[in-house]
């Protein structure tokens, strides 16, 4: 936010993991102020704690993704870049067979993808817009072998994934690439 970085991270200082965000000095990465608490117990009265998260901003808002404990539960939400809460915690979904565990956050720089792993090597695409609201129908990523762990960018119209080659032990680092509709890119997958 202006001079300062921002991330999120969890601590678990009471009966469950929270996120929380952390605010650095860009000149010298040292931490401003106090962590400021982004999630409470009363998030998950219903549901078991969380397991993982991930962040990103967007036009100077914080959009926060994670998962529940037994990775069947995955859950979006947005604050300010002082922490304060935009609207509601929104479902992507919920008792989900496929694990949502080490999920994936990008944007295109108008609209939010929360990605969940789909075993053994693709993953489901959640489309949102800029208020959380859903766009259009998940999608599931086709043809290229790729793993649950990784990570995404989106530049010049297309995605790149970083992610594992296969399910499991072993596999390379590659990248994979998908037009804006998460249909695979010829030459892909590259080993890195």
């Amino acid at each position: 936010k202006g001079d300062s970085l921002a991330t999120t991270s969890d601590f678990n200082l009471g009966p469950r993991p929270h996120i929380y965000l952390r605010k650095g000095d860009y000149t010298d990465i040292t931490q401003q102020g106090s962590p400021i608490q982004l999630t409470f117990d009363a998030d998950f009265i219903g549901f078991s704690n969380m397991t993982d998260h991930k962040s990103l901003i967007l036009n100077n808002v914080l959009y926060v993704t994670y998962s529940t404990q037994g990775d069947s539960d995955l859950f979006i939400f947005k604050t300010d870049l002082d922490g304060n809460r935009i609207g509601g915690i929104i479902s992507v979904t919920q008792n989900q067979t496929d694990p949502t565990n080490d999920m994936i956050l990008v944007t295109d720089s108008t609209y939010i993808y929360v990605m969940h792993f789909d075993p053994p090597n693709q993953h489901h695409v959640y489309k949102f817009d800029a208020s959380l609201n859903p766009v259009g129908s998940p999608v599931s990523t086709t043809t290229l072998a790729h793993n649950n762990i990784g990570n995404a960018l989106y530049l010049n119209n297309e995605f790149y994934l970083l992610t594992g080659s296969t399910f499991g032990f072993n596999a390379n680092l590659i990248l994979t690439e998908w037009d804006n509709a998460w249909l695979p890119l010829t030459g892909s997958p590259q080993n890195l």
